[in-house]
């Protein structure tokens, strides 16, 4: 089959991380892939799998953005020129482009839920959910029935999947070595691995930070990503009078390589998909 992914960008985060996955898993049982994205920083990791990306300037929070609209008539050639078999959208504005480009193609299209939505007016007037949804959990597949009304029959709990190959086993060596080019001493170490936003949690980890380090003095706490909480979540750390504790990293492309030097992983998410 020839398959084309919707999304709205190709930076580092929970979608790209799925689409990455999954691209390599249907390219390695004989399938195309395709992805229109905006483009981003993960475009040549795709490229080097064997996706073809196509970028165009469709990143919006808008589903009224003429962008998304002007973009159409060149997918619309994209779809022919590559003989595409399935549509697959993975965010709302993309859902709207994939509802629309299966009217004008007649082109099977599918959309994966990776989260929660608000229950707006132009949702529910303009579902563009796919022919077959897919829901990436329980509470998921139980937010799209329960709120949005859509059947049972039309909902597919597929759970996400994990490339264990990207997860090489590391041993205590080498997990020293990797704390050392962090400019990290000895001492147990903490570490969450999400962007920084408000439904993720992280003030509260702060929180708890200033009472585990009355307890364990060397305790460190990495957070790992970037976004619009970050100057928000500096400040509390300078509060809370955890500047020696806490440190900050920029994003990354291989959360293996973070993953190793943690002792333990925290995710205090307020929600999550």
């Amino acid at each position: 089959m020839n398959i084309l992914h919707l999304t709205t960008h190709l930076n580092v985060g929970g979608i790209t991380s799925y689409l990455l996955t999954l691209s390599k898993q249907l390219i390695k049982a004989g399938h195309r892939v395709y992805i229109v994205s905006s483009g981003g920083e993960m475009v040549g990791t795709f490229e080097s799998v064997g996706v073809k990306c196509i970028n165009l300037p469709i990143k919006t929070k808008s589903e009224l953005s003429p962008r998304i609209y002007w973009a159409l008539p060149a997918i619309v050639d994209c779809i022919k020129k590559y003989k595409i078999d399935a549509i697959h959208s993975h965010t709302r504005i993309t859902q709207v482009m994939g509802f629309l480009l299966q009217k004008l193609t007649n082109v099977k299209y599918v959309a994966t839920c990776h989260g929660f939505f608000k229950p707006r007016t132009s949702r529910r007037v303009f579902p563009c959910w796919g022919e077959k949804t897919i829901a990436i959990s329980d509470q998921v597949r139980d937010h799209l029935i329960g709120d949005f009304g859509l059947s049972s029959e039309r909902v597919i709990l597929i759970h996400n999947g994990i490339d264990l190959e990207d997860f090489s086993e590391v041993n205590l060596e080498i997990k020293m070595q990797k704390r050392k080019t962090l400019g990290l001493d000895e001492g147990p170490i903490l570490g969450i691995i999400a962007r920084l936003s408000d439904v993720k949690g992280h003030s509260v980890l702060l929180d708890a930070m200033s009472q585990i380090v009355s307890h364990f003095s060397t305790v460190k706490l990495l957070i790992v990503g970037q976004g619009k909480m970050e100057d928000q979540l500096k400040a509390q750390v300078a509060h809370l009078n955890l500047g020696r504790h806490v440190h900050f990293y920029p994003v990354v492309n291989r959360t293996g390589d973070f993953l190793s030097v943690f002792d333990v992983f925290v995710m205090p998410s307020l929600q999550e998909g």
